[in-house]
């Protein structure tokens, strides 16, 4: 229903409409992240990856088509997590392909990027921020939602908060945070509607990290499984591998 309407679409649709199909080398989906947020690697495989096509409500309140890319073994949990969402019309800047915001050669940049547009994504093979190991990201399993509202900020070798990347108006979301949430109703903050609805299937926000460990950033627009869940997604990935080698 949804394959021939463009992202970003505003539609008259009432019912949500989850839409997911496999990536296949060459195709069209494959053709617009190939040597992008995609490339061949042997830590997710492009058969392990569902792109997805769903509604949701922008920041007017329209409903509007979105795209994303997730592992496979996560789908069910996003089919029922957006499709809440949606029922709260709890309301998405802008969800499209990180690809579309691409700096040629950086993921980083890209990612930076696709944040300033306020783009909620979940797929980018890349490396987490000052680190060596690879994000959540990059295995599909992690979803940013309003990134522009709701930011990223790491922690320098000191401990303290670096938020050198982030522009004013980003800074300014994290002061008195709770307060300006009662009027910015993107803000997330612990225990909302997107929290509530994220936790319902296992996944924790990256803003109560740092109340976990010291050390810990603090990244409000990050969800991910949490503690317990992960395993449960770390199997299915490896069972999906094992199944691979088997055929």
């Amino acid at each position: 229903m949804l394959q021939n309407i463009n992202v970003g679409a505003v539609v008259n649709f009432t019912d949500f409409i989850f839409e997911s199909r496999d990536i296949v080398e060459n195709d069209d989906i494959y053709e617009r992240i190939n040597g992008k947020s995609y490339i061949k690697n042997s830590d997710v495989y492009l058969d392990e990856l569902a792109y997805i096509k769903m509604l949701h409500y922008n920041y007017d309140g329209n409903v509007t088509v979105g795209e994303m890319i997730v592992n496979k073994a996560i789908l069910n949990e996003t089919r029922e997590i957006f499709s809440t969402l949606f029922i709260f019309k709890y309301q998405i800047h802008s969800m499209r392909l990180i690809d579309d915001f691409w700096i040629e050669g950086d993921a980083l940049q890209a990612d930076r990027n696709s944040i300033s547009h306020n783009n909620s994504s979940c797929f980018c093979y890349r490396r987490i921020a000052k680190q060596e190991k690879l994000s959540n990201h990059a295995l599909g399993i992690a979803i940013d939602i309003n990134p522009l509202d709701n930011p990223c900020t790491p922690r320098n070798k000191d401990g303290s908060f670096d938020d050198s990347l982030l522009s004013d108006y980003e800074k300014n979301t994290l002061i008195n945070r709770k307060d300006k949430a009662k009027v910015n109703r993107h803000i997330i903050t612990l225990g909302d509607i997107a929290c509530t609805v994220f936790d319902s299937v296992g996944f924790e926000c990256g803003g109560i990290w740092p109340l976990q460990n010291e050390k810990w950033p603090s990244d409000w627009q990050h969800f991910e499984p949490n503690a317990e869940k992960m395993p449960i997604v770390i199997k299915r990935i490896e069972e999906k591998k094992l199944e691979r080698k088997h055929q």
